[in-house]
C-alpha cells in the first residue's frame, strides 16, 4: 500500500504529519505540485476521513505576539544605537533608511537581531508588513505605521503576518478527522505554500535591484 505524508508547516524546524491512504502513488514532491494545481480539487474530492496525531513540539514556541514585539523592539533598540552612516531614522521618525547594507549585515544583524543574513532580514521585515521604499541608489527605507521614533508603546501592537495552519489542542493526543475538516486543512495547505512562495519571491526581487543599484554606484565611481 502506497502512502503520502502530508506536511502542515507551524515553522522551518516545525513539522506535524500525517498519513493518507492510498490517494496518491507517486512521489511526495510530485504530489506538492498537484496540491498546486486545479487537480487538487480533485484530491479532495477522494479523500477519506484520516486520524491526525499531534505533538508536543507545537507547544515548544511562545505566544506570537510577544515573539513579533520582542523582535521590532530590538529593530527599534539597533536604530538608536546604530551609526548614522549605517542606518538611521528619517526625518519626522516614521520610517528608517539603510544606508550601507554589507557594514549593516557584517556589524548590526549579528549584534541584535537573528537571522544575520541580510536577504532574511528583509523577509522578516516584509511578514511584518514593513513597506520597502528606494531612495536613491544603494539606500532603502522601511515603514511601517506603528513603527514610529519616540512612541515604543506602539511595537507590542505589531503583529506579524500569520500563515494558516490547521489547529492542534493537546499532547499526544488522536483526533479523528472529517473529510470535510481534511479539506479544509489542504486548502490551508495550499494557501500557506503560496504565500511563503509570494515572501521569497519580493524578497528576491529586492535583493536583484539593491544589486543592480550597487552595480550602478560601482560604475560612477
Amino acid at each position: 500500500m502506497t502512502t503520502t505524508r502530508l506536511a502542515f508547516i507551524d515553522s522551518p524546524a516545525q513539522l506535524e504529519t500525517c498519513i493518507v491512504t492510498p490517494i496518491w502513488s507517486g512521489d511526495d514532491d510530485d504530489f506538492l505540485d498537484v496540491l498546486l494545481s486545479p487537480a487538487a480539487n480533485d484530491i479532495v474530492n477522494d479523500v477519506a476521513p484520516v486520524t491526525l496525531l499531534s505533538s508536543p513540539s507545537s507547544q515548544k514556541k511562545n505566544a506570537m505576539g510577544d515573539e513579533t514585539a520582542s523582535y521590532v523592539e530590538r529593530l527599534y533598540t539597533l536604530l538608536e544605537e546604530c551609526p548614522n552612516e549605517i542606518a538611521m531614522w528619517t526625518e519626522g521618525g516614521s520610517a528608517f533608511a539603510i544606508l550601507d547594507p554589507p557594514a549593516f549585515e557584517s556589524t548590526l544583524l549579528p549584534a541584535y537581531l537573528q537571522p544575520v543574513k541580510f536577504a532574511s532580514f528583509l523577509r522578516q521585515l516584509n511578514s511584518y508588513r514593513f513597506k520597502t521604499i528606494k531612495r536613491g541608489i544603494a539606500a532603502l527605507e522601511f515603514s511601517h505605521p506603528k513603527f514610529i521614533r519616540g512612541r515604543p508603546g506602539l511595537l507590542r501592537t505589531i503583529k506579524r503576518r500569520h500563515r494558516v495552519r490547521p489547529s492542534r489542542a493537546g499532547t499526544n493526543t488522536v483526533k479523528h478527522v472529517t473529510r470535510q475538516e481534511l479539506a479544509s486543512a489542504l486548502h490551508d495547505l495550499v494557501a500557506s505554500v503560496h504565500l511563503l512562495r509570494t515572501e521569497m519571491d519580493e524578497t528576491k526581487a529586492l535583493v536583484r535591484s539593491m544589486m543592480v543599484d550597487d552595480a550602478e554606484c560601482s560604475r560612477r565611481l
